[in-house]
């Protein structure tokens, strides 16, 4: 066998599989981790798997009906009228109760990716002019505290905004707890892979939110102005 077909070989057999799930909203078949797990257990829907992430609380997948639904409301509203029939549950109620689910779920999720941020120093409040200089343009994400005031607006910030590097989420006090600080208008979150899983679940939480009145404490991304 020639040397290219041999590497070839060897890397389609090192290659990770990437597990695929058919979404029942849209019919289209995609990447598990782009999806929601939804599951009916005892007559409750319950989020099992948030983007391919297995829920911790419980040991193993739960035996129930379940789903794979994009996070997104157009396709969570055609899932659940189909869910509904297979479930025989009225249709309009399952639908809120899924997107109500599914921002619980993310900000939960969100909580905790902070959190790992925290441990791996990879969270810099934005406390001073030095350190929204120095660092803002290094930050591949900036969450920006709902209560920021007029630090959200300064240029810096809405160039980030631009770019889409900003979130706005919690207050200036949570985000200080989070960095030590008695209270932080912006935190910069310095890991290129949590800032992506930070902006996926708030875009979700957000698509959650658009369509229930639940989960009030994730909010939409600043918009440039």
């Amino acid at each position: 066998m020639p040397l290219e077909e041999m590497r070839s070989s060897e890397q389609a057999i090192g290659a990770r599989h990437v597990p695929e799930r058919r979404c029942v909203g849209c019919g289209r078949a995609d990447d598990a981790r782009a999806m929601v797990r939804f599951v009916l257990i005892d007559e409750k829907v319950v989020v099992d798997g948030l983007f391919a992430r297995r829920t911790r609380q419980r040991p193993g997948r739960p035996r129930g009906r379940a789903v794979h639904v994009h996070p997104r409301p157009a396709c969570v509203g055609r899932a659940s009228r189909g869910m509904a029939r297979a479930w025989k549950r009225d249709g309009r109620p399952l639908a809120t109760e899924l997107l109500t689910q599914l921002s619980a779920a993310c900000i939960a999720r969100m909580n905790a990716v902070l959190e790992q941020a925290r441990r791996a120093n990879a969270l810099v409040a934005g406390t001073s002019d030095a350190t929204l200089d120095s660092v803002l343009s290094r930050a591949p994400l900036w969450i920006v505290a709902l209560d920021a005031g007029a630090v959200a607006t300064r240029a810096g910030v809405m160039r980030a905004v631009g770019q889409g590097r900003v979130i706005a989420w919690k207050t200036k006090r949570e985000l200080g707890a989070l960095v030590g600080e008695v209270s932080a208008a912006l935190c910069g979150v310095m890991n290129d892979g949590l800032a992506r899983e930070l902006q996926v679940l708030r875009l979700a939480a957000d698509g959650g939110t658009a369509m229930t009145t639940e989960g009030a404490e994730c909010s939409s991304a600043l918009e440039a102005r």
